[in-house]
């Protein structure tokens, strides 16, 4: 089998997401309006009434600290996809957050007084909060924007 023929077929068996290069952190941190890190506290999927329909997931955040920006009294990310009655949907380039994981998050806000991640899974960083969960410490979370908003 040609060297091509591999490449393809290895490229079709991963998500799409592998085939794009990662957007570099203090890139996504000038084009953000908040940069905060925080826990998702809850979240709820709704149907969207937006233009492309489908499903969306709000997290509502405990906001820890705000590296940038001005906070909102209900900080609230939106994202394309979820899971809503039975069914699941995954949107490319969406961030999947956790509830219970602590994030540094790129943010802009939306029309629609919500906040939403910029450049998807490449704005959000989980930081450890302990040995069994995952991410980085919150100082080399905040080492990535390399000095860009302070």
């Amino acid at each position: 089998m040609p060297l091509s023929s591999v490449l393809i077929a290895a490229a079709l068996s991963h998500p799409a997401a592998a085939l794009r290069a990662p957007a570099q952190p203090e890139t996504l941190c000038r084009a953000a309006e908040l940069v905060v890190i925080a826990e998702v506290s809850g979240q709820e999927a709704q149907w969207s009434d937006g233009p492309l329909g489908g499903i969306e997931t709000l997290s509502d955040l405990a906001v820890i600290e705000t590296l940038y920006g001005q906070l909102p009294a209900d900080p609230r990310v939106r994202s394309r996809g979820g899971r809503l009655d039975g069914l699941v949907q995954q949107v490319e380039d969406q961030p999947e957050l956790q509830v219970d994981q602590r994030y540094l998050l790129l943010l802009v806000s939306t029309e629609q007084g919500l906040l939403q991640v910029v450049g998807g899974p490449d704005g959000m960083v989980p930081i450890a909060t302990g040995p069994a969960t995952p991410g980085l410490s919150r100082d080399a979370a905040v080492a990535l924007l390399a000095g860009c908003r302070g």
